[in-house]
């Protein structure tokens, strides 16, 4: 089964918006379509985004620890046991690179268009929420 890192900006939309690509891979994950692989730092972040003003008013205290509790439960999280240093313009960056790599994820999905413009890196290829939807929707078609 494939195995896809969404990072933060996929995810915290993922969780608190309805219909859009970012929460329609939130669904396609829950119902098996993939396998989800996190890391500590993206779990951190996502709590981190979730106490933003933005996100406070779309997601209670109870919906974010739940939402994190799931994640830890249902998804591969990883330990970053392989480092990746210096390839994308942020340090944080790398380490969504270095998340995928250590989960032996090959989809990177990301709203960063720094990440995007890479468009691989290894045996990782880096999508947009909406090209990874393609893909998945493909896939049931074929």
């Amino acid at each position: 089964m494939t195995r896809v890192v969404l990072d933060t900006n996929v995810l915290a939309p993922g969780f608190t918006s309805v219909g859009s690509a970012s929460s329609r891979l939130v669904d396609r994950w829950q119902m098996g379509a993939y396998e989800l692989v996190a890391a500590e730092h993206i779990l951190a972040e996502l709590g981190g985004a979730f106490l933003d003003p933005y996100y406070r008013t779309r997601v209670s205290p109870g919906q974010a620890e739940r939402t994190l509790k799931l994640l830890r439960e249902k998804s591969i999280v990883t330990e970053l046991t392989i480092p990746v240093v210096g390839v994308a313009t942020q340090p944080k960056d790398d380490l969504g690179l270095s998340t995928a790599l250590s989960g032996q994820a090959t989809i990177l999905c990301t709203r960063d268009r720094q990440l995007l413009k890479l468009r691989a890196y290894q045996s990782v290829v880096i999508l947009s929420p909406g090209e990874l939807m393609a893909r998945l929707e493909g896939e049931e078609c074929a």
